[in-house]
Formats: C-alpha cells, structure tokens, sequence
C-alpha cells in the first residue's frame, strides 16, 4: 500500500468513526428499505463512472494509486449505506438544501455541478468530501454551529475541496 493510501484511508476511517457515548440529537430515519437500495445503485453507477474518468484522464502508477484510494473510499461509502449510517430526514435536507443552493447560486463556477449532501449519524462535529460530488455532514455538527451562516461556511469549505478535485 502507498503512504497516499493509508493517510486518505485512516482520514476515511477517522471520518466515518462514532462517538457513541456523546450522541445527544436522536435522528428520525424516514427512509425506507427502498429509498436505501436505490440511492446505494446510484451511488454504484457514479462510482463507475467517476472511475471510468480517472481511468481516461490518468496515466502511469499514479493512476494505479489514485483508483485504489477512491475505490476504497467507494466501497466504505456503500458499506456505510448498507448499514444505515445515513439518516434521510426532510427537515435537514430541506434545510441544507436551501443553504447550498444560495451557494450554488451565488458561485457561477459551481452552477451545473453535482453536489450530494448526505447526513451522518456520527455525534462528532465534522463534515467531509468524497471527492465526487458528495459532502457528508455529521449530525453532531448541528449541536456547535450556532446559525445557518456557520453551516454555509462548513459547506463552503466543503464545496472548495470538491472544487478543488474538478479543476485537477
């Protein structure tokens, strides 16, 4: 394994860690099986895609290095899916929702992008991007940001590592 590698996989691992013991919000999951399966075959086909790209923009032993870290990350993404880490509650997504599209709407360069937000269960304040259009928030972010600017600047931070892949 190259050192690239194991520090983008222990930043995953550490990204999808729980903290149990310090979980104050309780999340509604409203989804059903369905909605689950669904999102998980969606997520499958943007994967092959999005390796598909690398594959034909890359060259050499760093393509080699570059489709083993995403796939990994991939796979932990499905993995995390399938055991219900994700939450799929209106009242956050409406809410993130308005947030990023006052962003998009704001940022010309960002406009026609794909931007998925999902809501972890993880208690602790993070949020992370997978590279491929997704920003994962954890729940436990909600409870130390005090207002919705504080979200959108997370979320922005977020965005520019997004954009900051697109533009490579």
């Amino acid at each position: 394994m190259t050192y690239r590698y194991r520090i983008l996989s222990l930043l995953v691992s550490l990204s999808f860690s729980y903290v149990a013991f310090a979980q104050k919000l309780v999340p509604i999951d409203t989804a059903d099986h369905k909605l689950r399966i669904e999102l998980i075959k969606e997520y499958e086909t943007e994967h092959k895609d999005f390796n598909h790209r690398i594959n034909e923009s890359t060259k050499g032993a760093f393509r080699k290095d570059k489709l083993e870290a995403y796939k990994a990350i991939q796979s932990k993404m499905i993995r995390q899916l399938r055991k219900k880490r994700f939450f799929f509650d209106e009242r956050y997504a409406n809410y993130i929702d308005s947030i990023v599209n006052s962003i998009v709407e704001s940022n010309h360069q960002l406009q026609g992008r794909r931007l998925k937000i999902l809501i972890s269960r993880s208690s602790s304040a993070n949020a992370f991007s997978l590279a491929e259009g997704s920003l994962i928030i954890n729940i436990g972010l909600f409870e130390n940001l005090q207002n919705e600017h504080q979200i959108a600047s997370v979320i922005c931070h977020e965005i520019a590592h997004e954009y900051s892949i697109w533009i490579l």
